[in-house]
């Protein structure tokens, strides 16, 4: 990741799934042949602050970076990743039946 300033800061991540049945495991770039669901900003100016999301087959990955002004270099830069595993229906499903079968008494949630 880079931004549009001249003296940018540079950086980079990498992410993979264990146990996967696809050939793709290490990734380090979005591109539109990886199977990817999504990938972009969600917002940012260029050059102070950025949100970008990568949704991934079975996880979605939000990355926020910001700089504030001031020291010796132009700047201190925070960066934050976060990953959210999605659930399948089959899985919660399954977590929804050992918890009813659990504690017989209890009314499934309706929507």
């Amino acid at each position: 990741m880079k931004t549009r300033s001249p003296r940018s800061i540079v950086t980079g991540m990498m992410w993979m799934r264990q146990f996967s049945d696809t050939d793709i495991n290490l990734r380090h770039t979005c591109e539109q042949g990886d199977r990817l669901q999504s990938y972009g900003w969600l917002m940012h100016d260029g050059i102070n602050f950025g949100v970008q999301e990568i949704r991934d087959n079975d996880f979605t990955l939000t990355t926020e970076f910001v700089k504030r002004m001031g020291g010796d270099h132009g700047g201190d830069w925070t960066w934050r990743i976060t990953a959210k595993q999605h659930v399948s229906p089959f899985k919660q499903s399954t977590a929804q039946k050992k918890k009813t079968e659990s504690n017989p008494r209890s009314d499934p949630v309706s929507w």
